[in-house]
């Protein structure tokens, strides 16, 4: 190539013949290619700058998307803190409240709306402590949430049985999911046994090949009357079973065969 000075030339030499296909000669031919040189390397220059101007604006757009994600990740955080701060609050404003009262039925009614808020807030301080905020570990809600209601209700000598299949869902399912489990294990603890009988109440998730989830809540106590009509029940707690299971997009049964069980059907796609 030479110095910026230098000029470039290109050099080919094509060979005479005579008639009988013998060389007798050679022509040279000589080209100034000097500009054409320079271009070429005035284009790898700029390709080379305008690769590193690429991988320094890709850096920036990555370092910004990781801020923004951090910083709605902050705000999430804050939120469901916030949300579990507040249920909290009106669970204690609850129990308060029921201490004033002198009917029982009335206490009662004070202990079950207090217990669902706590079913609510469980989720929201589940998710603030969760790195993945799209899921929370459904194990750990429904161990959590079991042993809650064992510890309001009493029941010492009744057993939980807890089998949850490592399932993903929203936070729209995860409510309505856990006040499903709240509502028939409290039932279940409140009204299967007596005071000291023994008993194992039964909480099993899992996902089937077709697409569809099975929540089961089982007793094996004395069980709901067969003559219970469970789809147009005045109990408000088979009322609000049903307005969840229909929040779910499902469906359940109910059987007495041996205890109480409740079979919820739901597709959370």
């Amino acid at each position: 190539m030479g110095t910026p000075d230098c000029k470039v030339f290109h050099v080919s030499d094509d060979p005479v013949k005579d008639s009988n296909g013998c060389m007798i000669g050679v022509i040279k031919l000589s080209n100034d290619i000097t500009e054409k040189v320079k271009n070429r390397n005035k284009l790898k220059k700029y390709s080379k700058q305008l690769e590193k101007i690429n991988r320094e604006l890709e850096k920036r757009v990555q370092d910004k998307t990781e801020q923004i994600k951090n910083a709605e990740r902050t705000r999430e955080l804050e939120l469901h803190h916030r949300v579990k701060n507040n249920l909290q609050v009106i669970s204690s404003l609850l129990s308060l409240q029921s201490e004033k009262f002198d009917d029982e039925e009335v206490y009662e009614a004070f202990k079950d709306t207090q217990n669902r808020v706590v079913s609510m807030s469980l989720v929201h301080q589940k998710l603030y402590q969760t790195n993945h905020l799209e899921n929370i570990d459904l194990n750990d809600y429904v161990n959590d949430l079991a042993s809650h209601l064992k510890g309001l209700y009493g029941g010492k000598y009744i057993s939980p049985n807890i089998d949850v299949k490592d399932i993903h869902f929203g936070l729209d399912t995860i409510i309505p999911l856990g006040m499903l489990i709240n509502e028939t294990g409290s039932n279940s603890l409140k009204y299967a046994f007596s005071e000291d009988e023994s008993g194992k109440v039964t909480i099993k998730l899992y996902h089937d090949e077709e697409g569809y989830n099975t929540l089961i809540i089982a007793d094996n106590g004395r069980g709901i009357s067969e003559n219970v009509n469970i789809k147009e029940s005045e109990s408000l707690g088979l009322q609000l079973v049903n307005s969840l299971v229909d929040q779910l997009n499902g469906d359940f049964e109910l059987d007495t065969s041996n205890g109480t069980k409740f079979i919820i059907e739901f597709d959370s796609s």
